[in-house]
C-alpha cells in the first residue's frame, strides 16, 4: 500500500509537494539532486519515477543514492542533472556560503534549480517570533531549527534572484504559506510535544492542511519563498500560472489561526486539574505513611513494656508468681 503523504507534518508537505509541483514541468524522468536531504529523504515518495541523487554534509549511514557534500562546493560536473533542488537548507548554513552554494547549484543543473526557504522579511519574522511564543509557554530551551534561524539570519531574497541571473537562468519568485497560519500550525505542534495526548488533534489537523488548504494557501505575502531558476521564458510562464497567489478560505484560515490560543485554556484547565490530583494523591500518601509510622510506633512501645514488664518478672520472682496467678484463671473444684 503505498504512503498517504497528506499524513506528513504540514511543514514538510508544504516545501515537499511545491518542489515537486514545479519540478514537474521537466518532461520524462529527471535526473534529480537534492542538496541538503533530510534524514527521511522525502523528494522520493512526492516523485517517485524520478532519479534522484541526496547530499548532505555529513554522512548518514545505510543512505542509498546518497553523497557527502558541502553545499558551496559540489563535487559534480556542471550540468549534471536536470535540477537542483534545496529546501529549507540556506537559512540553516552561515550567510558567507549561501551564494556560493545557489552558485553551485546552478552550476550542476541543467534545466532548473529550485530553492525554497523562508526570507528575511518583517512578517516571516513576526511569523517565527510568534511560533518561538508558543513554545517558549511550554519548553525554557529556544526551538532548535527556529534557534539556528535568528543565529545566522534568514535569507536576502533579492541576493539568490540575482545569483540565478548571473548565472544565466531566468529567475521567477513563488510564493506559499500564509505567515500567520504557519505560526499557528506550528503552535498546534508544540501543543503536541506538550501534551502527547494531543498526537491525534495534530495529525488530523496536518492531514486537513495538506488536502484541502495547501493547494490555495499562496497569499503575496508567504512565509516560505520558492526562488525558480529555469531556462526558457515559456517555463517562467507556466511556473507563474501554476503557482499564482491565492488565498485559503476565510472563516477556515481563520478558525486555524486561533486554534492554540483556543486550546490554551483547556490546556491549562487540564493541567491545574492534574496538579489538583497530583496534590491530593501525595497528601493521600503522606496520611497513610503517617498512619502507618503510628502503628508502628504503637507496636514498639507495646513491645518495649511488655519485654520491661519480663525483665520485672525475672528479678522479683514473687511479683512474678504474684502476676502469673492473676494471669491464670482459677482453678474449678
Amino acid at each position: 500500500m503505498e504512503n498517504d503523504l497528506t499524513l506528513l507534518p504540514f511543514d514538510h508537505y508544504q516545501r515537499y509537494a511545491t518542489a515537486a509541483r514545479l519540478l514537474s514541468l521537466i518532461d520524462g524522468n529527471p535526473s534529480i539532486l537534492e542538496v541538503g536531504a533530510n534524514r527521511q529523504r522525502l523528494l522520493g515518495e512526492f516523485l517517485p519515477g524520478s532519479r534522484i541523487l541526496y547530499s548532505d554534509i555529513e554522512a548518514q549511514p545505510e543512505a542509498t543514492n546518497f553523497i557527502v557534500a558541502d553545499a558551496s562546493r559540489l563535487p559534480l560536473a556542471d550540468s549534471s542533472f536536470d535540477a537542483v533542488v534545496s529546501l529549507d537548507v540556506l537559512e540553516h548554513i552561515p550567510v558567507s556560503m549561501r551564494l556560493p552554494a545557489v552558485r553551485e547549484m546552478c552550476r550542476v543543473a541543467r534545466t532548473m534549480v529550485v530553492i525554497g526557504c523562508p526570507t528575511d522579511e518583517p512578517h516571516v519574522l513576526e511569523a517565527e517570533a510568534a511560533a518561538n511564543a508558543y513554545w517558549n509557554k511550554h519548553f525554557p530551551d529556544a526551538y532548535p531549527w527556529l534557534a539556528e534561524h535568528e543565529e545566522f539570519g534568514l535569507v536576502d531574497a533579492e541576493s539568490v534572484s540575482e545569483v540565478l541571473r548571473q548565472s544565466g537562468l531566468i529567475a521567477v519568485n513563488l510564493g506559499h504559506g500564509d505567515p500567520q497560519l504557519w505560526a499557528s500550525l506550528m503552535g498546534a505542534h508544540f501543543l503536541k510535544e506538550a501534551y502527547a495526548e494531543l498526537l491525534p488533534l495534530s495529525c488530523e489537523i496536518d492531514a486537513l492542511y495538506n488536502r484541502v488548504l495547501f493547494a490555495s494557501d499562496r497569499p503575496i505575502q508567504s512565509y516560505r519563498r520558492f526562488f525558480v531558476g529555469v531556462r526558457t521564458h515559456q517555463q517562467a510562464y507556466q511556473l507563474r500560472e501554476m503557482l499564482a497567489p491565492s488565498a485559503v478560505e476565510p472563516a477556515l484560515l481563520e478558525f486555524l489561526k486561533n486554534l492554540p490560543e483556543s486550546l490554551q485554556p483547556l490546556l491549562q484547565r487540564l493541567v491545574h486539574a492534574e496538579s489538583e490530583w497530583k496534590a491530593s494523591a501525595s497528601l493521600a500518601e503522606s496520611l497513610q505513611e503517617d498512619l502507618r509510622t503510628e502503628r508502628l510506633a504503637h507496636h514498639q512501645t507495646g513491645l518495649k513494656l511488655q519485654a520491661e514488664a519480663e525483665k520485672r518478672d525475672r528479678s522479683d520472682p514473687e511479683r512474678g508468681a504474684r502476676v502469673e496467678g492473676i494471669r491464670r484463671p482459677c482453678a474449678t473444684p
